[in-house]
């Protein structure tokens, strides 16, 4: 998890946003890349830096199951709220 952390840091930091997409591809074909502690994911990944990043780790929790809904519904609805007031400002 502290990996995947770390090369979401790197590649949006170094704006190596092609390596970013393979990242995302990777995670597509195997889930635990990233693992499934997603509370560490999302506490150790900015919203306005790694948005990205953020996004997939919510994807791939809203797979799982037993997810609370309510929880997963204020989750996406917090990060769609914060990346409209970053774009729209």
């Amino acid at each position: 998890m502290a990996e995947f952390v770390e090369t979401v840091r790197n590649l949006t930091s170094n704006g190596r946003w092609e390596n970013l997409y393979q990242l995302c591809v990777r995670v597509a074909g195997d889930p635990n890349v990233m693992g499934n502690d997603y509370d560490y994911l999302l506490a150790h990944l900015n919203i306005e830096e790694h948005t990205l990043g953020i996004l997939m780790v919510l994807s791939q929790k809203i797979t799982e199951p037993g997810q609370d809904l309510e929880t997963m519904y204020s989750e996406v609805e917090d990060f769609s709220q914060i990346v409209m007031l970053n774009t729209f400002s």
